[in-house]
């Protein structure tokens, strides 16, 4: 039909204004909180306005979902690599419906004596079903991206917890500093038991001096982490344990197992582990 084309055509030639009057809208909401349409930032975030707008005039014509979807990655991405928080951003897509359906409105007030209405509403429903669905995936694209920010973040924090250094070429020495829970114990014992693997290490020192409260929890965390390390063929020493920490071990009722070896220091642990060492190349069994 002639009036679908022309609609079509009437809209396209309107979406400069549209996306200057959207913008303009958001500051008057949000106090000159946006760029300014005259600033070269403003002018960046009309060129993205005008890009959607344009897409989804064609889609009510024409099926522009896959154009939809790339298009909401793309923005949704770029929005939670800048920072940008996606409350602002729902708040411009209410903007952008009511700036936009002005201009349906108008549009039917001047040439409805030669519309057919249902068609007409059946254009106007596609236009905002295409923009609800850039709203669900741009928001789905935008949360993925901080999701994999936040993993990602999670497993520095993981590796940075669990800093296993080598000193020589078959002993590790694991320092552990700051509360241990049921979170953390998992951690220090996927990565731990990880560069174990890595470094063919047969020793392994856990040494325990920055950690100021052994309760019977985090004990039987620090006995599981070398059963598992044992279980892998290296053997561990504590060292470490301060003194007011063996004294609430002690009133705790905590076990320490006989094959679990301890020692004050970490040299003595080294000390203890060339001993060993020794011992097993003299002997050729192994002493542990």
């Amino acid at each position: 039909m002639a009036w679908q084309r022309n609609f079509i055509e009437y809209l396209m030639q309107q979406t400069d204004r549209m996306a200057e009057e959207w913008l303009t809208s958001l500051n008057k909401r949000a106090g000159n909180t946006y760029p300014a349409v005259h600033t070269t930032a403003g002018q960046e975030v009309l060129t993205r306005s005008k890009t959607l707008v344009e897409m989804l005039i064609r889609g009510m014509s024409e099926d522009v979902s896959a154009e939809v979807e790339n298009w909401a990655q793309t923005v949704g991405t770029l929005r939670a690599s800048q920072q940008q928080a996606i409350d602002a951003f729902l708040e411009s897509f209410t903007a952008y419906r009511k700036t936009v359906r002005r201009y349906f409105t108008q549009y039917f007030k001047t040439y409805h004596a030669v519309l057919d209405y249902e068609e007409f509403d059946s254009m106007v429903e596609r236009f905002f079903d295409l923009l609800d669905q850039f709203q669900e995936r741009f928001s789905y694209y935008y949360i993925s991206y901080k999701d994999e920010v936040i993993k990602s973040q999670q497993n520095l924090i993981g590796e940075l917890a669990v800093p296993v250094i080598p000193v020589t070429e078959d002993t590790c020495i694991l320092p552990l500093i700051g509360a241990i829970d049921t979170h953390r114990a998992k951690l220090i014992m996927e990565g731990s038991l990880a560069r174990v693997t890595e470094l063919r290490a047969r020793y392994m020192v856990l040494d325990v001096s920055g950690v100021m409260v052994i309760d019977t929890m985090v004990a039987h965390h620090l006995f599981d982490i070398v059963k598992a390390l044992k279980l892998m063929g290296t053997t561990s020493i504590i060292t470490g344990i301060q003194p007011e920490v063996a004294q609430t071990i002690v009133q705790l009722g905590v076990t320490m197992t006989d094959k679990l070896e301890t020692m004050a220091s970490l040299r003595q642990a080294l000390r203890r582990i060339e001993e060993h060492r020794k011992q097993e190349e003299a002997t050729g069994i192994s002493a542990w």
